[in-house]
């Protein structure tokens, strides 16, 4: 429990049978005396302490009018500061609000502005209510959050100020600089001590470079590590790379979105759009820097224009002269004229039925040639 609200006083204006005009006595017994019913105050700190006597939360505004009871006040021209040993660690300004039950819930509203000093985090949005007891505060509306790392625009935004975690819910759009991302979501749970975000719903993430897309990614389940550019993502998994133009799906992945390098060891499935390449496998890594592509496990590749197939235990696939190298119980096989080849090792360009089978040792290549 909390000790109760005290006021400290510079200016007063008292309403009721009281001349506003009337002044109380600013000395030190003044200054920290409770609040008399149904007065108007001007200039006021309004300060809640713990059970040690620490100060807890502290409001300073411009006025504040109160309640019969004293439990409730009407109060204008926010600046709030929530305390941790001593140290304040949230700034709050609002054009006006209220505040309830001996302040155990704060409402704010107008144009207002949070700034976690722990985090650099900095908050606006037209609505808040506050718990300090319960160590939260709930926005609604254009809510803003800025931060070195990101920027996200929400309707709904929940903060555990113990915690230092924000949950996001509602049309959220978040923007990242280096690499340039955007995020498209329902729901986001930001961890910003570790820099951590996530969610458990549908997004769509776009990359850019120079103001040009270069990849887009969609799926149903993420965790995004900020400070090291890297986001693991799960079911219904859709990817697309516009340069060079690949597009793949797998169930499960490791996105490096600064190096554009994807790992996973889940089946995959890639198309080279302009060449009409497929290729599937149990384990893969694309790599965009370089632009290659090394499969492992179960590998089957396929050119659409002319049915060329691959089989083979690992493949690198370098995507800017689309050759490929196959290696572990190869077997290619082409249609015009219809024949198999069975070996160690084949490389060559699917697409243009030019592909070398080769064996090692006393492995030799078995053709099969079809009437």
């Amino acid at each position: 429990m909390y000790r109760k609200i005290v006021i400290l006083l510079t200016i007063l204006l008292i309403s009721g049978c009281q001349n506003q005009n009337q002044s109380l006595d600013n000395n030190a017994e003044n200054s920290n005396q409770e609040v008399q019913s149904g007065i108007i105050l001007s200039d006021a700190t309004i300060e809640q302490s713990n059970n040690d006597g620490e100060n807890f939360w502290r409001l300073k505004v411009g006025k504040v009018t109160y309640s019969e009871d004293n439990k409730n006040a009407i109060i204008e021209d926010i600046t709030a500061n929530l305390l941790q040993n001593g140290e304040i660690v949230l700034k709050i300004s609002a054009e006006n609000g209220e505040v309830l039950n001996d302040g155990e819930e704060i409402n704010l509203m107008g144009e207002i502005i949070a700034f976690d000093t722990r985090n650099d985090m900095e908050v606006r949005g037209e609505k808040l209510n506050w718990k300090p007891e319960q160590n939260y505060f709930t926005l609604q509306e254009n809510i803003e959050i800025i931060h070195e790392q990101i920027r996200l625009v929400t309707q709904e935004a929940e903060y555990n100020t113990a915690t230092q975690v924000l949950q996001l819910n509602q049309e959220i759009t978040a923007n990242t600089s280096e690499p340039q991302l955007k995020i498209l979501a329902d729901a986001l749970v930001w961890q910003v001590e570790q820099g951590i975000i996530s969610t458990e719903l549908p997004f769509t993430i776009t990359r850019y470079e120079d103001e040009q897309v270069t990849d887009t990614l969609s799926a149903s389940v993420a965790e995004m590590d900020l400070n090291n550019s890297i986001l693991i993502v799960e079911n219904n998994i859709e990817y697309q790379s516009l340069n060079p133009p690949l597009q793949g799906a797998t169930s499960a992945m490791r996105w490096d979105y600064d190096q554009r390098i994807i790992e996973t060891d889940k089946m995959i499935r890639l198309v080279e759009v302009d060449e009409d390449i497929t290729m599937t496998a149990n384990q893969g890594r694309i790599d965009l820097t370089e632009n290659k592509v090394y499969l492992s496990r179960q590998i089957f590749g396929e050119s659409v224009s002319n049915q060329g197939k691959l089989y083979a235990d690992s493949v690198i696939w370098n995507l800017d002269d689309q050759n490929i190298d196959a290696q572990g119980n190869v077997v290619y096989q082409q249609v015009n004229p219809v024949v198999n080849f069975r070996g160690d090792r084949a490389q060559g360009r699917l697409q243009d039925n030019q592909v070398v089978v080769t064996g090692q040792g006393d492995n030799r290549v078995v053709t099969t040639i079809y009437p």
